[in-house]
């Protein structure tokens, strides 16, 4: 491993979101800060969409870990994957989420059940939204998002629905205008520029350990040429690069070793 040679403490650049890593560019800033408004509000949801590797599941993770379980009127967390499978596997996974097993019969019956533990506010955070194809998924979503709580001030939504995922999930919703309706926030992420690129592999290497500025001007560069300025493709780089450096006894990362970094990659990709 290249870690001791870089003397790193740890991997840099691991696709985990991991939020000791986390880069927040200034759209990412203000999406989680959107997001935060939806949940502190109460609000029924919104979407949170992007291309694939662009930080969504980082945000989602950021906006779980403000919520302090710890106090009175916390709201409770719930964060999944969107599971394969139809309506029937999809309510059961949002039941298991919430810690309830019981073996519901149908939507009818899930509804009863979370309409009993609404006396808390809810956050589900759907995450790959856009593998959702059944309509009636989006119907059940669109359904929690009616049920009430009683709170200090009033009604309130006993849920607030969060789903992250590419652009497909927004064709998605359409077709459930109900819940469309109810959706207050689309918010869309886009890749680092090429200034972000910079301080986000800056960032990842000084929380790893690093001292100093391991890649030069010219391999940035090339790094974001060839990711896009897309994170989970920067980390992919930028492991393969820190690899090469240490096999070559290099002092720095240089731009040719991005390139052969990039063409390691490719190559990879393509036998899978």
């Amino acid at each position: 491993m290249y870690i001791n040679y870089w003397r790193l403490k740890e991997a840099p650049f691991e696709n985990l979101a991991d939020q000791r890593f986390a880069y927040l560019s200034d759209q990412h800033r203000e999406g989680l800060a959107r997001l935060l408004y939806l949940v502190r509000g109460q609000k029924k949801g919104g979407v949170l969409t992007g291309t694939y590797g662009v930080g969504k599941s980082m945000i989602l993770e950021m906006v779980g870990n403000e919520l302090n379980p710890r106090e009175s009127n916390s709201s409770r967390f719930v964060h999944f994957d969107s599971p394969p499978g139809g309506t029937t596997a999809f309510v059961r996974r949002v039941m298991h989420a919430m810690n309830d097993d019981s073996d519901v019969d149908d939507i009818t019956h899930a509804l009863d059940r979370l309409n009993v533990m609404a006396g808390q506010h809810t956050v589900l955070a759907v995450d790959e939204a856009q593998l959702i194809e059944d309509p009636g998924i989006y119907h059940f979503l669109s359904l929690i998002t009616n049920l009430r709580r009683y709170s200090d001030t009033g009604m309130k939504s006993a849920f607030t629905l969060l789903l992250a995922g590419h652009e497909e999930v927004l064709k998605g919703i359409s077709r459930e205008p109900a819940l469309r309706r109810r959706l207050s926030l689309v918010w869309r992420l886009a890749p680092f520029d090429e200034q972000q690129t910079g301080e986000y592999v800056r960032r990842r290497l000084e929380v790893a350990g690093g001292k100093g500025i391991l890649f030069d001007d010219d391999a940035i560069r090339e790094v974001y040429r060839a990711s896009g300025g897309i994170p989970r493709m920067i980390n992919n780089i930028c492991d393969i690069t820190l690899m090469i450096g240490c096999a070559a006894n290099a002092s720095r990362i240089e731009h040719t070793m991005v390139l052969q970094a990039v063409e390691d990659n490719t190559a990879s990709s393509d036998v899978r």
